[in-house]
């Protein structure tokens, strides 16, 4: 850790007497001789050290695998929304579309899966890849059961309005005593 030169580091150190009390030393120390020193590290210390650059390594690898998804389907999608346009079969490109949609939603939850437990694993140990697993498929089972629903949901309305359609023309085509039109 660098320090600014002029400037100076108070201590304080509690230690356990053996009388069962506390003493506390306070020391004051330059910070040219804690840079030289390196100060003092403890297993603890170092084990935070440790798990932190774990979970830094494993943030670079996340948001890698990331972005190299994302620039995967981008890609595609973008390969595909052209296919109308070159072929002009829009069903074609509408098939194909949702082709890649139903491999997007498969492997989206695979790679947030294996990042998890990654990360996890890199933080935590065995508990927290346990612990990230288990979010990953929960948010992913959410995730694609509010996609599905509001799917559902909007085909239902989509029937619905047709269905009135429907019985609205068939009631404006029979024989109405009101406007005594037969259609």
């Amino acid at each position: 850790m660098k320090y600014q030169q002029s400037i100076q580091r108070i201590e304080v150190i509690v230690r356990k007497d053996s009388s069962g009390g506390d003493s506390t030393n306070l020391k004051e120390t330059s910070t040219e001789k804690v840079s030289a020193e390196g100060g003092e590290q403890t297993q603890e210390t170092e084990q935070s050290t440790s798990a932190v650059k774990r979970s830094i390594s494993y943030g670079k690898i996340m948001h890698f695998a990331n972005a190299t998804k994302q620039m995967i389907f981008t890609g595609v999608d973008f390969w595909a929304s052209g296919m109308g346009y070159t072929s002009g079969d829009k069903s074609l490109q509408e098939r194909i579309e949702r082709q890649i949609e139903i491999i997007e939603d498969v492997s989206n939850p695979v790679i947030s899966a294996i990042t998890s437990t990654a990360g996890g694993f890199a933080v935590a140990g065995p508990a927290g890849a346990a612990i990230g697993l288990a979010t990953s498929i929960a948010s992913s089972a959410v995730s694609l059961t509010t996609k599905y629903a509001g799917r559902a949901r909007a085909y239902d309305f989509e029937i619905f309005k047709e269905n009135n359609a429907i019985e609205y023309n068939r009631a404006r085509a029979g024989i109405n005593i009101t406007s005594g039109r037969l259609r």
